[in-house]
């Protein structure tokens, strides 16, 4: 099991952010989830990786929130805990980030995005 420092979940609420500023469908969440667990554990990284390129191009995903999303695939792979597990929970952290957002109106600006951090993300939705 991974240690779940800070970094990881700035990176999924990071994500999640530039995701709603992108207007990003919900769905299009839920999809990353499918992909991880239907893709080939050994090539985890590369299949998300791919799908979310495709979905890139396809103007699906936000490219700052797909540049998250891979930022938070690859510090797994470079930590060596790239299971299907730690991929679904690190999705996990930023679908529920995103679903979070639902009906608020962002202040910050995209380009503060990457200085968020969690106790950041709490104030901008009013929780602290």
């Amino acid at each position: 099991m991974i240690n779940w420092n800070g970094s990881f979940i700035d990176i999924a609420v990071r994500g999640a952010i530039a995701a709603r500023l992108g207007g990003m469908k919900r769905a299009q969440v839920s999809k990353l989830l499918e992909v991880a667990w239907s893709a080939k554990e050994s090539e985890l990284f590369e299949e998300l990786s791919l799908y979310i390129a495709r979905q890139i191009s396809r103007r699906e995903f936000d490219r700052d929130a797909a540049r998250y999303l891979i930022m938070g695939l690859n510090e797994l792979k470079k930590q060596n805990k790239l299971s299907r597990e730690e991929v679904a929970r690190f999705i996990g952290l930023f679908r529920w980030a995103y679903d979070s957002m639902e009906g608020i109106r962002l202040r910050v600006r995209r380009e503060h995005i990457r200085n968020m951090t969690f106790d950041g993300f709490l104030k901008e939705i009013g929780l602290l």
